[in-house]
């Protein structure tokens, strides 16, 4: 019987590397998703200008082409197919409230469908761009490289002001307290979350500090509460790992340098702000009053549109008729204060009814499902990849409670749909490859264990 060769960048048989050519085209279109999108997203607000146009017509147009040269693959797969009935439902309902309603009033919501749709449609197109390991490992090193690059921004935003005398990107004072969010808005901590934790995983000492700090120079509390969620899911997938295997070793090290440091900053000046905030949700019962009132807001909205929704967004189009003045008090900012319903799954419920909730929450769960089946068998680089999507997954999902990031125009909305198609796309080339050579996997046990892997790939299909 002949084993067939493998396919992959890397020869698992000889261990050595095998070079496998990629045309230039789809390393600047992976280069422009990874790096071009945030770079672009951080000019227009620094800049106030109309970097839009670079922004959207490219990413719409990509998706179209991508999408249809590869139709029949997306729709074989089963995250893919959430991904499309999410968005279906939420434009069912959206186009529902836009003929039951004032079209010129629902028209706004229809259309931030569209740009949501269109920003999150990266998920796709960076999972049928990437074609090689070689493509994958240089899109995360430089996706590594954005990480980097915001964390730098919350910084410059926070000192700019008042050091160099510069603005850069969005700020806020709350009293004397100084919160930074850079050039990519106030939902940063949730994306900055992604990097920390992806820090821990690969036991990257000098990076954890830098990411940790730029979320306490945030405030965001969700944020903080978020990147704990995931924090510990990783060290219950540290104590669960069998005797003797070493792939989550360098966790609970990570998550004690990581605890370290976040109690070093939070008592000096940079993680002041944060101290206060997090003091105030423990100790003071009303610093969450406005958000409870907009959850108790957005299961009132739910269940007065049980079927099909208000559309999506339609939460703050509906709201005003709920005697928010009583609810709130005065000197609040209403428009600020009830924007969303300041949860994710109240918000979905409210846009696209129960069939809206049920769709996001299969999605989600799709998405993890994949993620956790290939780390079984996955190399151990990737297998650490893989482990840090998943606890970002979590992360949000589990520990993100107080925040919608399911918006158009919104970094951490970005950055999930691309990590998620990125980790996709590796669990498709390693179920197609086996088992990729990496570093110190060339041994004759390794080699063994991948012939017969190929051997049995190739008997079944014989049969």
């Amino acid at each position: 019987m002949r084993v067939p060769e493998a396919k992959h960048d890397t020869d698992v048989w000889l261990g050595k590397p095998t070079v496998q050519r990629t045309s230039l085209l789809p390393r600047i279109l992976v280069a422009y998703l990874v790096a071009g999108v945030p770079v672009l997203f951080a000019l227009r607000i620094l800049t106030s200008g109309e970097q839009w146009d670079h922004i959207v017509y490219p990413l719409s147009a990509l998706f179209g082409l991508v999408a249809t040269a590869n139709c029949r693959q997306s729709m074989a797969n089963k995250a893919h197919i959430s991904f499309y009935l999410l968005f279906s439902v939420l434009f069912l309902a959206t186009m529902c409230a836009l003929i039951s309603e004032d079209a010129r009033v629902v028209y706004s919501q229809f259309v931030s469908l569209v740009m949501c749709f269109v920003w999150a449609s990266v998920f796709v197109s960076i999972y049928f761009l990437i074609k090689t390991y070689e493509q994958y490992r240089s899109a995360t090193k430089l996706l590594d490289r954005v990480g980097i690059g915001i964390a730098l921004s919350v910084f410059l935003s926070y000192v700019g002001p008042e050091r160099f005398g510069f603005w850069f990107g969005e700020t806020s004072y709350e009293g004397e307290n100084l919160r930074a969010f850079g050039p990519f808005g106030d939902q940063v901590g949730f994306a900055l979350g992604y990097f920390a934790l992806r820090s821990v995983v690969q036991a990257r000492w000098l990076t954890m500090p830098l990411h940790i700090g730029a979320i306490l120079l945030t405030g965001t509390r969700g944020a903080v509460a978020s990147l704990t969620v995931g924090v510990l899911w990783l060290m219950l997938q540290a104590l669960k790992q069998k005797r003797g295997e070493r792939r989550h070793a360098r966790i609970l090290p990570g998550v004690i340098w990581m605890v370290s440091v976040a109690l070093i900053l939070i008592f000096t000046r940079y993680g002041e702000t944060a101290l206060i905030r997090l003091s105030d949700m423990l100790f003071d019962p009303t610093a969450s009053f406005h958000r409870r009132t907009a959850w108790e807001l957005g299961l009132e909205v739910y269940l007065d549109n049980p079927i099909v929704g208000t559309g999506y967004l339609g939460f703050n189009r509906v709201v005003g008729k709920y005697d928010l003045g009583l609810r709130f008090g005065s000197g609040v900012d209403l428009e600020r204060a009830v924007y969303t319903a300041q949860n994710q799954y109240l918000q979905t419920a409210t846009d696209g009814g129960p069939f809206g909730l049920l769709f996001l929450v299969l999605f989600l769960h799709r998405l993890f499902t994949e993620l956790r089946k290939a780390r079984a068998w996955a190399g151990r680089v990737y297998k650490l990849d893989l482990l840090s999507s998943s606890a970002w997954i979590v992360a949000l999902a589990l520990g993100n409670q107080a925040a919608v990031w399911l918006l158009p125009t919104n970094i951490t909305t970005y950055l999930f749909f691309l990590v998620g198609g990125l980790s996709l796309r590796l669990v498709h080339m390693q179920e197609q490859d086996i088992v990729p050579y990496v570093g110190n996997q060339n041994t004759k046990s390794a080699r063994s264990k991948n012939s017969c892997r190929a051997a049995i790939a190739v008997v079944t299909s014989s049969k």
